[in-house]
């Protein structure tokens, strides 16, 4: 009945790729970023770039490039609007991984908590909290329905035996030795849990405690079952679209959405939290409705509740938000998870990606997956190829490319390119770097199935981890 549910690694952040193709046919200096006022890019503003201007780069492109490769015979590009982000230079900035030792799990701790008492938890219910999920299932079985009555019976009687060996009270903490900690914030009850070794924080996850709080948290009467989150935190994917495609209306946002706060309120709420729980700057990503869903009654409907928002926000480099997206479907990665395990997500993170959802009464929880801090020193103005030198990179170096990663195409089509940031793990450590991005966006699934990382600098293919 507790919360211990482990974030998933999601999230792949990966950064954006123009795509330069000799033999594509160059658009004229005159038609360089000549674009519609209401035309936005990922980043949000118009393209009307200075770097791009620069770079020499073209506002749409739409081409067939043929290599000298028997197998790859020929590279497909289309793109009605190519993004580059509105800044004058880019950089290369060098970035740790938040070590997971007792003065970091004090920051975000008192990031959540503020001064709040702490108590560590071992797993185990205490006594008192055995009794009251008894009583709480007790008063559930007031119900026809036997596939509910043998689950709240079976729920009873396995707090019965975890109660011949719970405790009654709690260990305060001392000196943040341990990885879960149960804190207060506003009267309700939550349990933070730090995921990682002593190298790294891989993750940390804030949840409602204990489960069957969910319930009186959004003050659900006659509900059966647990009431489930559809979109909670390690379990929400952020697909390609969903920050291509990403707009702050808040009418089809509020619709059927029960919360008090305004879009702008509940934004404002969770970056108080931001600020305090990651080192990077952050920026806005995406706003989605957070909903719960419960089973009413007898009657055996399905309801779905929505109260409150659940805010993804991204790094932020000089006003340029590196780009992230579910990678799965892509052909030339999904070898990398063969190895993985059933409790792993499907989901590959390289980025550092904070969510938090907030609702009428407040934080709901907060997710954050691979926290990174940056070194300001260590960031470096770089000076980028031309868009022909870095196409002319894309077409010696492809076939190679495909190969190596062991997918077969006679033709690959991308229908996306952007200029953007990603975390790159080196020897050295990690580092945001300037790259291109080229990709092909699947129409159903909306995710990409081909993707390839230039490295905006000297053309070096990317390995993506």
């Amino acid at each position: 009945m507790l919360i211990q549910k482990r974030i998933k690694k999601y999230l792949l952040l990966i950064g954006g790729i123009v795509i330069l193709l000799s033999g594509c046919e160059k658009k004229e200096s005159d038609d360089m970023f000549v674009l519609d006022q209401e035309e936005m890019s990922i980043q949000g503003e118009v393209q009307n770039s200075e770097l791009g201007k620069k770079m020499k780069v073209p506002q749409s492109i739409d081409c067939k490039m043929k290599t000298e490769d028997a197998d790859l015979q020929a590279i497909l590009i289309s793109d009605k609007s190519v993004c580059i982000p509105d800044v004058e230079q880019l950089y290369t900035m060098k970035c740790s991984r938040e070590r997971l030792d007792a003065s970091y799990k004090k920051k975000i701790s008192e990031a959540i908590f503020g001064e709040t008492v702490l108590y560590i938890y071992d797993g185990t219910p205490l006594i008192s909290e055995c009794d009251e999920q008894i009583q709480y299932c007790k008063n559930k079985q007031n119900i026809s329905d036997t596939f509910y009555k043998q689950y709240y019976q079976a729920s009873i009687e396995e707090l019965e035996q975890q109660k011949k060996t719970a405790q009654e009270i709690r260990e305060k903490n001392i000196d943040f030795s341990a990885d879960q900690y149960i804190g207060m914030i506003n009267d309700q009850k939550y349990l933070l849990t730090f995921y990682g070794n002593e190298d790294y924080c891989e993750s940390f996850e804030l949840m409602l405690y204990p489960e069957n709080s969910m319930e009186k948290f959004f003050e659900i009467d006659n509900g059966y079952g647990f009431v489930q989150p559809t979109d909670i935190l390690s379990e929400n994917e952020l697909l390609y679209s969903d920050l291509l495609n990403y707009s702050e209306n808040e009418e089809d946002l509020s619709v059927g959405n029960r919360c008090s706060k305004t879009i702008e309120e509940a934004i404002d709420t969770a970056l108080g939290y931001a600020g305090a729980c990651v080192s990077l700057p952050v920026d806005t990503g995406c706003v989605e409705p957070f909903c719960v869903s419960y089973i009413k009654g007898e009657t055996e409907e399905e309801v779905l509740l929505c109260d409150g928002y659940s805010i993804t926000f991204l790094p932020k480099i000089e006003q340029v938000t590196p780009f992230v997206s579910d990678l799965y479907y892509v052909e030339s990665i999904a070898g990398q998870y063969d190895n993985r395990n059933d409790s792993q997500s499907s989901i590959m993170t390289n980025g550092s990606i904070l969510r938090i959802v907030i609702s009428s009464k407040g934080v709901v929880g907060i997710g954050c997956v691979m926290p990174v801090k940056q070194d300001e020193k260590a960031k470096k103005v770089e000076q980028l190829l031309t868009w022909d030198e870095i196409m002319e990179a894309l077409k010696n170096g492809l076939p190679e490319y495909i190969k190596k990663h062991g997918a077969s195409y006679s033709q690959i089509a991308f229908n996306h390119v952007e200029l953007t940031y990603y975390l790159e793990e080196t020897e050295e450590g990690y580092c945001y770097i300037p790259v291109w991005l080229l990709a092909n966006i699947d129409a159903q699934l909306q995710v990409p199935d081909q993707l390839i990382l230039l490295d905006a600098r000297n053309g070096r293919f990317v390995e993506i981890k």
